[in-house]
């Protein structure tokens, strides 16, 4: 079966069609792709996206309301500032035995006449105040004597309240109310003297909330801890009057959404507490009504679809004809391709076909250029290697003549030659490294103990080195002449200046976690001779490949380093307790790429 597969794709991909017609396919094949997805994504998310968003909108419905009625509040909580504020109620309460008490019945009420004239935020305010001799409750008053409130519920939750303003719902069977009383203070004692009543119509609230609506049938409605406002009598919100989630968990917050269920059916409840009145503004919506609005959305969106799979084919169609015009003519032009014959760029076209035009042709050009090249490469290459052949002949001829200067050096006794013929032998050898350009911490040492060979010849005693590696990292890779000019810089700076000087140079080389350290230290006059910060910089300078051969040194030993082991290894500098030079290599046991 696998085969018959294998088989059927490499015929259907072998099949001849145009460049158009595959473009075509492609393009179709993808918007029909990114269309399925994009639509599955559509379906998957839409209703719940809509539900996300119109829970959002509800919510923000229903807070926008709740702060239209918390202003109402706090002009109310105001309109009580006033009256605690004003001169002639502060001077009557603060004279309780004054005798012209129809006097202040009557300053009394015109004050409480005037914080509200036209009655548009309470339909009537009442004060109540500890005179004996005032009015008793009559209609036609606003001022009364609290001696005939002392029995009265409402009037003791009042004066048990301290300085809360309390609110209180009053339903009655023509009419409903909210009464929000306070006590006055004394401003002279500090204690309450009197207490302020105002009576606000529920009729105010209901024609505020009555005419909002949530989706289609969603309704706004006010409430207490244990009581709903309904005035206006709608079913919806009469069928919550004793909700569970409503009262018992809801209402226990100043913000909460949650979802209930209302004869089998899904309702969203958002409540917000208004201020510290006990009352809580409420909104209640069927969420079916939500995804109401996303089958339409959906239906839309299907249309515009069906149409588009209609019309994007045809417009690919002439785009890719367009495109695949001018690449089927040039490719019609390459199959006829003939040696340095360019062809003609189509004009007006500021595009990539016109860059590949041009690209085919420059390409003609470079190929009959690399034509003639190769021609002249070759000849230059035949002289290449006669001279590579030749080269190869001097490091041989340099060993062979060494060794005949030792053999006949040996032959006379001149042990001195021999020794210094064969340190020079070993010296080029290790130096030369076979051309490689790695080699390893033993033959670096082996290479510096041949260069102080060659160097005590000259220097006689006034000099010792010491070694001191740890066994474990002789076979360790390092680059092929490291060590040896900081040996020689040693040496030519450190003591070359002294006389009369017993020189010491010790090298140590040693592992911290997969660091290798290799320190080279002197305890001659470098430090005179060169600043340390000036020494330093010279090792980090940047590589010159015009540098003379003469000036190769210790920077050219730092470039290496960082070349094969990383920038964060390298060469570095300081002064050490001998009094001199220190050179640290940093490398590390890592592998690197050689």
């Amino acid at each position: 079966m696998k085969n018959f597969w294998h088989i059927l794709k490499e015929k259907v991909i072998s099949f001849s069609y145009s460049l158009n017609f595959k473009l075509l396919i492609g393009y179709i094949i993808t918007i029909i792709l990114c269309l399925s997805i994009f639509t599955g994504i559509i379906y998957y998310y839409s209703d719940r996206t809509l539900e996300n968003l119109s829970k959002e909108n509800v919510d923000q419905m229903i807070l926008s309301t709740s702060e239209l009625l918390n202003t109402f509040i706090e002009d109310i909580e105001y309109e009580i500032f006033t009256l605690q504020a004003n001169k002639s109620i502060q001077k009557i309460l603060n004279n309780p035995s004054s005798a012209s008490f129809y006097n202040d019945i009557q300053v009394l009420e015109n004050a409480l006449l005037s914080i509200d004239p036209f009655k548009k935020k309470f339909t009537s305010a009442e004060l109540y105040v500890p005179q004996p001799y005032y009015p008793s409750l009559s209609e036609s008053l606003n001022v009364y004597s609290s001696s005939e409130m002392r029995n009265d519920p409402w009037y003791q939750s009042v004066k048990n309240s301290g300085d809360k303003t309390c609110w209180n719902i009053f339903d009655y069977p023509d009419k409903s109310y909210i009464v929000v009383a306070k006590q006055l203070i004394n401003t002279i004692t500090k204690e309450p003297t009197a207490i302020v009543k105002l009576n606000i119509d529920m009729d105010y609230f209901n024609n505020i909330l009555k005419d909002i609506r949530l989706a289609n049938t969603g309704r706004v409605f006010l409430t207490t801890e244990n009581h709903i406002i309904n005035s206006y009598n709608v079913p919806l919100i009469n069928q919550l009057k004793n909700n569970d989630i409503l009262f018992q968990t809801m209402l226990k917050k100043n913000h909460d959404t949650q979802y209930t269920e209302i004869d089998n059916v899904r309702y969203l409840l958002v409540s917000y507490a208004l201020q510290d009145t006990g009352l809580y503004l409420v909104g209640c919506v069927n969420v079916k009504e939500f995804g109401d609005s996303g089958i339409i959305l959906q239906r839309i969106y299907l249309s515009v679809l069906l149409l588009m799979l209609i019309l994007i084919p045809t417009i690919l169609y002439l785009i890719s004809s367009y495109i695949t015009k001018t690449i089927t003519n040039l490719a019609d032009k390459m199959k006829n391709y003939k040696f340095e014959s360019n062809i003609e760029v189509p004009k007006g076209r500021r595009d990539e076909i016109h860059s590949l035009y041009t690209s085919y042709n420059i390409m003609q050009d470079i190929i009959s250029n690399l034509v003639k090249d190769i021609n002249t490469a070759a000849k230059i290459q035949k002289k290449t290697e006669l001279k590579a052949l030749k080269i190869q002949l001097t490091p041989h001829f340099l060993y062979n003549s060494l060794n005949s200067i030792a053999v006949m050096a040996a032959k006379y006794q001149a042990d001195d030659i021999v020794n210094t013929v064969s340190s020079l032998s070993s010296f080029f050898k290790h130096s030369l490294n076979n051309g490689n350009e790695i080699s390893t911490i033993e033959n670096e040492i082996k290479h510096v103990k041949s260069y102080t060979d060659i160097q005590k010849i000259r220097f006689g005693d006034m000099f010792e080195i010491n070694f001191d590696i740890e066994p474990d990292l002789l076979q360790q890779k390092i680059c092929n002449l490291s060590l040896q000019p900081l040996v020689e810089n040693c040496i030519v700076h450190g003591f070359g200046h002294c006389c009369d000087f017993h020189g010491v140079i010790n090298i140590k080389a040693f592992k911290e976690d997969d660091d290798i350290y290799i320190k080279v230290e002197d305890n001659g006059w470098g430090i005179n001779v060169i600043g340390l910060n000036e020494l330093n910089q010279y090792v980090q300078k940047a590589f010159d490949p015009n540098e003379p051969i003469e000036k190769y040194g210790i920077y050219n030993v730092n470039q290496r380093i960082k070349l094969y082991f990383g920038p964060q290894y390298g060469l570095s500098y300081s002064q050490n307790d001998m009094g001199g030079l220190t050179a640290t290599i940093h490398i590390t046991t890592m592998p690197f790429d050689s």
